[in-house]
C-alpha cells in the first residue's frame, strides 16, 4: 500500500512576476511482514496547487510542464 505526504511547499514567480505554489509530495511505502507493519520513504514528484505537474531543475529552480514556464523560488 502506498500513501502521499507533503513535504514541502515552496512560494515560486516566473519571470513576468506571476506566482505559484509548488507542492512536493513523497510516497509513503507501507509493507506487512510477520513482524508487523513498516513504512519507508518512496519516490518524490513535485506539482502546482492544481496538480500541474513540475520539473526540479536545481533547488531554486523549477520548470512548470503544461506551459513551459521557467519559475524560482522566493
Amino acid at each position: 500500500m502506498t500513501k502521499k505526504e507533503v513535504i514541502g511547499r515552496y512560494s515560486c514567480v516566473d519571470d513576468d512576476g506571476n506566482q505559484y505554489v509548488v507542492i512536493e509530495t513523497q510516497d509513503i511505502i507501507t509493507s506487512q511482514t510477520l513482524g508487523g507493519t513498516s513504512e519507508m520513504p518512496g519516490m518524490t514528484s513535485l506539482s502546482l496547487t492544481d496538480g500541474s505537474p513540475v520539473n526540479f531543475i536545481n533547488d531554486n529552480t523549477f520548470k512548470v510542464v503544461r506551459i513551459d514556464t521557467i519559475i524560482r523560488k522566493q
